[in-house]
């Protein structure tokens, strides 16, 4: 007969099984336990439905933030990150992450300082580490970290030797600072990210990358970044573009998937400035789903923000 047993008899069944005992002995285990008389070819095929849900696909995901431009973050993205935090095994957050507004070419009043806006992406990459314990951590740069390396070059002096060309790594690094000229210095800790050194990163059979250059019709950037990246010799199955602060989700080209994930800042202030060829940003992310490694489009998702 096939016996008739709640979920906590079937986990004691297979508890049995791994500790090597044989369908018969486990038949005869059953009826003594719980007075269940069972053939040993029922434990037989019990214990295989059950190891085969056990070794079904193997899922992972892979959470995409990009564009915070801090300290002009959205305030929900502790929130995003809780969300899905029990859920991934991977973090990716793919370029401008600080917005470095003080050493911009562009003209502007109120600049916040440079060291103030590393303190508080400090204050915001720690938390996120906190919400997200064991998982992998990645950060690399965009184009707004990339006015660190111009800086340096151009006002850093015998200094320039001193630092990282990217100033993420100084960031998680962990540094001194003291606030406008007090005499107290805060220590900042380092950080438990693993930094990349370049504009893109691949994670799995997908692209993550952050270009510095974009067009403002909705998909061209990621459809150029696919064709870069497959001209380059690159085997990847989907890319994931930021920087154009859009959202595209799954456009095909080229027998891959090209998204682009929106941003998770503030709207810049000149959006409201007059320029007529502004158009408004996208808010969102992006959860990757992998099953057994490869890609899964069907799983995969644009998170789209108000």
């Amino acid at each position: 007969m096939r016996g008739n047993f709640n979920k906590y008899q079937k986990k004691r069944i297979l508890e049995f099984y791994e500790e090597g005992r044989s369908y018969h002995n486990i038949a005869l285990l059953v009826e003594s336990i719980y007075g269940i008389s069972v053939t040993d070819d029922c434990i037989r095929k019990m214990i295989g439905r059950m190891n085969g849900k056990k070794n079904g696909p193997k899922l992972s995901r892979c959470l995409i933030l990009s564009d915070l431009h801090i300290p002009y973050h959205r305030d929900d993205i502790l929130d995003i990150v809780r969300k899905h935090s029990s859920k991934i095994d991977t973090l990716i957050l793919a370029g401008d992450i600080l917005d470095c507004e003080s050493i911009s070419v562009y003209e502007s009043l109120g600049k916040v300082r440079l060291a103030d806006e590393m303190a508080e992406a400090s204050d915001l990459l720690l938390q996120i580490q906190d919400l997200t314990p064991g998982v992998k951590r990645i950060a690399f740069f965009g184009n707004h970290e990339s006015r660190f390396e111009r800086y340096l070059a151009t006002k850093g002096g015998e200094l320039s030797s001193l630092h990282s060309r990217n100033i993420l790594k100084e960031v998680i690094g962990g540094f001194e600072y003291s606030f406008h000229g007090l005499s107290d210095r805060v220590d900042f800790p380092e950080l438990d990210y693993e930094v990349v050194d370049n504009w893109w990163f691949k994670h799995n059979d997908v692209i993550v990358c952050h270009p510095k250059s974009f067009s403002k019709i909705q998909g061209r950037t990621a459809v150029s970044a696919c064709e870069y990246f497959t001209r380059d010799g690159v085997e990847f199955d989907a890319i994931f573009t930021a920087h154009t602060h859009k959202i595209v989700d799954k456009v095909p080209n080229l027998n891959k998937w090209c998204y682009e994930i929106g941003c998770l800042c503030q709207e810049m202030p000149y959006a409201k400035e007059g320029k007529l060829n502004y158009t408004p940003q996208n808010c969102g992310y992006a959860l990757v789903v992998f099953e057994n490694g490869k890609f899964d489009v069907n799983r995969t998702r644009v998170y789209v923000l108000e």
